[in-house]
C-alpha cells in the first residue's frame, strides 16, 4: 500500500507534464513505470536526467493478492471463531480481493463489468469495516486511565450529559435564521457579513486558552475547565450554525465550494474531536477541536464566499451522485483532519516532554482513520458513478481521483500497520500525523497541478502555505523526544 501511494503520487506529477493518457498508460498498465523529472521544473536542465523506477500497477495488484491470499489464509480459523470482529475481518479482505479484480478486468476487458466489480467490492469492504467497528467501539471510549468514561464524570472538560448541546443549539439557530428571513435573505446575509468570524473569533481565545494551559507545569491548572470549555462550546454552536445555513440555502447538503467545503470538514472535524473529549477527558481532543476550528475557518474566511449567492449550475444541482460524492468526500475530509492534529497535538507534547496516553490517543485515531476510510471509500464510488454518467468513465487517473485513491490506501496503511504489529503506537501516531500531508496533497496541492477535469479551489496563493505546511510537518515527524 506504501508503494502504491508512491506511485499514485509520481504519476499525478508525470500526469500534469504528459497528459493523462500517456500516464495512466504507462504507470497503471505497465509493470515497470519509470518516473523522469520535468525539464521545465526548476533546475529542469540539471535533474531532468533523475530516473525513478517504480512498480508499476499490475505488479502491486498482484502482490497485493498474494498479500490477502496469504493473510486470510493464516487468519482464517481465528477470524471464524472470533464473531462479529472475525466476520468483518474476512468480509473486509473479500472485498478488497474483489475490489483488485475489478483493476484486472480493466486491463483486459469491459469498464463496465470492472466499474461493476469494483463498486461490489467496495461496498463489501465497508460492510465489514462497519463490522470490525461495531466490535470495537467501547474500547474507543475508554480515558487516559484504562477506565471507559461515566457521563457524569466531572473531570477533563466538564462535558457530561451536554456533550450535544453545542450542535443542537447551532441547528436550532440556523434553522430560525432560514425561517425568519428566508434562503435569498439568508444568502445575502452569510456572504455580506461574514458569519465565520463570530466562531472564528472564539476559536481563537480558546486556543490561547489552552496554549496557556499547556504551557504551565502545573497540571492542577482549572483554567482549561473553567474557561476553555465554555469558549469551545460556543464557538462550536456558532461553527454549526454554517453548514446549517449552507443547507437550508440551496436545500441540499452544504457542500458546493471551496468555502463550504472548508466551513463543513472543519465542523466535522471539530465535533468529532469535541465529542472523544466529552468521553476521554484528557484535554487532548479539546485543542484538537479548537485548533481544526480556529484553522478551518481561518482558511474559510480568506476564500471567496459569494458563490452562496450564485444560482448552482443545473446539470450539478440535479447530479444526485454528484452531490453525495463531495458531501461524502468532504465528510472524509473532516475525519482525516481529526486524526493528524490530534496526532500532531501528541507528538509536539512528547517534544515538550508533557506526558500522554498513547493507548489513549490510538484509540482516538484508529477511530478517526476508520470513518475517513469508510467515507473515503463510499465518496469515491459515489463520485466514480457520476462520472461514468458525465464523463463516460469510472476512472480516469485524474489528479484528484489518483489523490482521493492515496488518502484511502494511506489510512488503510496505518490500520493495517497497527492491526498487524508492524508499527508500535508511536510509529501508528507518526503515520496519523502524516495523514495531514495526504490530506493536504489531495484537498489542495493537486489543485496547483493545473490539470485534469477536478482543477479548482486552492489555486491562488496555496503553494506557499502548503510548502509551509510541509516543511512543518516533517519537521514534527523527524523531530525526537527529549531525553531526561
Amino acid at each position: 500500500m506504501a508503494l502504491a501511494v508512491v506511485l499514485l503520487f509520481f504519476a499525478t506529477l508525470s500526469g500534469a507534464a504528459y497528459g493523462l493518457e500517456i500516464t495512466a498508460s504507462a504507470y497503471f498498465g505497465s509493470l515497470v513505470a519509470i518516473w523522469q523529472y520535468p525539464a521545465e521544473w526548476p533546475i529542469g536542465n540539471v535533474l531532468s536526467h533523475l530516473w525513478l523506477p517504480l512498480p508499476g500497477g499490475p505488479l502491486l495488484v498482484f502482490f497485493a493478492a498474494l498479500n490477502i491470499i496469504f493473510a486470510t489464509g493464516a487468519n482464517i480459523g481465528k477470524w471464524t471463531n472470533s464473531g462479529l470482529e472475525g466476520a468483518g475481518m474476512l468480509v473486509t479482505h473479500a472485498g478488497a480481493a474483489i475490489v483488485l479484480g475489478g483493476y484486472a478486468i480493466l486491463l483486459f476487458s469491459s469498464s463496465r463489468i470492472a466499474t461493476i466489480t469494483v463498486v461490489a467490492g467496495g461496498c463489501v469492504a465497508i460492510a465489514g469495516m462497519a463490522a470490525i467497528f461495531a466490535k470495537n467501539i467501547n474500547g474507543l471510549f475508554k480515558r487516559a486511565d484504562g477506565k471507559v468514561a461515566n457521563p457524569d464524570d466531572s473531570s477533563g472538560l466538564r462535558l457530561n450529559r451536554s456533550w450535544y448541546f453545542a450542535p443542537m443549539v447551532g441547528i436550532v439557530a440556523g434553522a430560525g435564521a432560514y425561517f425568519l428571513y428566508g434562503a435569498d435573505d439568508l444568502a445575502r446575509m452569510y456572504a455580506e457579513t461574514d458569519l465565520e468570524l463570530m466562531p472564528l473569533v472564539l476559536y481563537a481565545l480558546a486556543l490561547l486558552v489552552f496554549c496557556i494551559y499547556w504551557l504551565r507545569r502545573d497540571s492542577d491548572s482549572d483554567i482549561q475547565r473553567r474557561i476553555a470549555f465554555p469558549l469551545l462550546t460556543s464557538a462550536l454552536a456558532l461553527h454549526t450554525i454554517l453548514p446549517v445555513c449552507l443547507t437550508l440555502i440551496r436545500m441540499r447538503p452544504p457542500v458546493t465550494a471551496l468555502h463550504s467545503s472548508l466551513v463543513t470538514a472543519g465542523w466535522i472535524g471539530a465535533l468529532f474531536s469535541y465529542y472523544f473529549e466529552r468521553r476521554r477527558r484528557d484535554g487532548v481532543a479539546g485543542l484538537a477541536a479548537v485548533a481544526i476550528g480556529f484553522f478551518t475557518l481561518l482558511l474559510a474566511f480568506f476564500s471567496d464566499n459569494n458563490s452562496i449567492l450564485s444560482p448552482l449550475d443545473s446539470g450539478i444541482d440535479s447530479a444526485t451522485w454528484l452531490t453525495l460524492h463531495v458531501f461524502v468526500i468532504t465528510i472524509g475530509y473532516g475525519f482525516a483532519l481529526a486524526a493528524a492534529v490530534v496526532a500532531n497535538i501528541y507528538l509536539v507534547k512528547l517534544i515538550f516532554k508533557r506526558k500522554t496516553d498513547a493507548c489513549g490517543i490510538v484509540a482516538i485515531e484508529r477511530a478517526a482513520l476508520a470513518a475517513a476510510l469508510v467515507f473515503g471509500i463510499a465518496g469515491t464510488i459515489a463520485g466514480g458513478l457520476w462520472a461514468e454518467k458525465a464523463w463516460g468513465r469510472f476512472w480516469g487517473w485524474d489528479p484528484k481521483e489518483n489523490a482521493a485513491l492515496m488518502l484511502i490506501l494511506w489510512c488503510a496503511m496505518a490500520l493495517h500497520a497497527l492491526r498487524g504489529k508492524a508499527a508500535s503506537e508511536t510509529g501508528f501516531i507518526k503515520l496519523c500525523a502524516a495523514t495531514g500531508l495526504v490530506l493536504a496533497w489531495s484537498w489542495a496541492g493537486t489543485n496547483l497541478l493545473g490539470s485534469g477535469l477536478h482543477s479548482y479551489g486552492f489555486t491562488q496563493g496555496g503553494a506557499w502555505m502548503l510548502g509551509l505546511y510541509t516543511l512543518l510537518q516533517i519537521l514534527v515527524l523527524l523531530a525526537r523526544k527529549p531525553r531526561n
